[in-house]
């Protein structure tokens, strides 16, 4: 809430709406700070506040800036399209261009944090800019096109009978999962049965696996697989009639693309999550000259149930609301409601 002034005359004034945010889903399990930590005002602000970005809402992420021990917002917000990997810039809503240019200057370095697909394996990587426009960065090309990892099986002799199966490493539990190419009929109805079990293994269309009786192409095109380097993929021969042998060849797997609302932090140390602002009217980092001065952080959350979707910035990606949920768990005893419910 903004200050009273105390030398204005009597009279009406101009409205101000206040927002108050809730971001406890059970109040009695929280963990708070007491007050003490510093906030340096000079490198917060809320560039999604509109008219009153000078004050931080609940919900945000605090870090601790390396040099001097304060605290700063470990987000400064989202991208606003997909990054395709080879582009030249970044596309940003005009809040967030504002507030990189004024938080970290006009070139500097970000980190930008998603997943290269919808679902995908989140990644950080740290990014140069070299100028910030009214909606974009500047940037220099990341990367060639990105590129699915496809792997070639290649047996010395045609399958004709028995079985062949193909160990996988299963991503979301590190442990190689075998799939078993038993011959039926032809090739065709075989390589088809196969795709059905490895759908229920690992995800529908997350590997496919085409080619031939001699060679089979395994081609990793979605969830955690996509546009990656994967494990090699193993093979046991000893129930087929036909091939003893075989060799294996790999092309591909990489990505310097992001998706759209992923996450820009900064590089300054704050981008290592600590703990929440958990006061519900916000904090106000500015003096009445807007300038960003130092103050104390009343309730700084550091465990606790929390209504996930309070938190600001919070992802839409699913993969990456897990990265964070997993960021904040590291440094403190964190329950978020939509592991539970779909909405709070």
């Amino acid at each position: 809430m903004p200050a009273v002034d105390i030398n204005r005359t009597p009279g009406w004034g101009t409205t101000v709406d206040s927002e108050y945010r809730r971001i406890w889903w059970n109040v009695t399990n929280k963990r708070i700070i007491p007050q003490g930590m510093v906030l340096d005002g000079t490198k917060a602000r809320d560039p999604d506040n509109t008219g009153y970005t000078n004050i931080l809402r609940a919900g945000t992420i605090l870090g601790k800036i390396t040099s001097g021990g304060k605290l700063a917002p470990s987000i400064i917000g989202q991208t606003d399209a997909a990054y395709n990997g080879t582009g030249t810039s970044i596309t940003v809503t005009a809040g967030v261009a504002l507030e990189i240019a004024r938080r970290i200057g006009a070139t500097g370095s970000i980190l930008l944090v998603g997943p290269p697909v919808a679902g995908g394996l989140v990644r950080t990587k740290k990014v140069a800019f070299t100028a910030v426009g009214a909606t974009t960065l500047t940037i220099a090309a990341q990367g060639p096109a990105p590129a699915d990892n496809v792997q070639t099986i290649t047996l010395n002799a045609a399958l004709t009978a028995g079985t062949v199966s193909y160990g996988i490493t299963d991503l979301t539990d590190g442990v190689m999962k075998w799939v078993t190419a038993t011959w039926a009929t032809d090739w065709a109805t075989t390589m088809a049965a196969w795709n059905v079990l490895a759908d229920a293994v690992f995800g529908t269309a997350a590997v496919v696996m085409t080619g031939t009786a001699t060679a089979q192409i395994f081609t990793f095109s979605g969830g955690i697989y996509a546009k990656r380097i994967n494990p090699e993929v193993n093979v046991d021969v000893t129930g087929a009639t036909g091939p003893a042998t075989y060799t294996r060849a790999m092309v591909g797997g990489h990505s310097e693309a992001f998706v759209t609302k992923s996450l820009i932090l900064p590089t300054d140390g704050s981008e290592n999550f600590l703990g929440i602002i958990a006061k519900g009217d916000g904090m106000t980092v500015t003096d009445r000259l807007g300038t960003g001065v130092d103050v104390l952080v009343p309730e700084l959350a550091v465990g606790g149930d929390l209504l996930s979707e309070q938190i600001l910035n919070y992802p839409a990606d699913a993969a990456l609301k897990v990265w964070l949920k997993n960021k904040l768990k590291a440094v403190g005893p964190w329950i978020f409601s939509d592991d539970f419910i779909a909405s709070a």
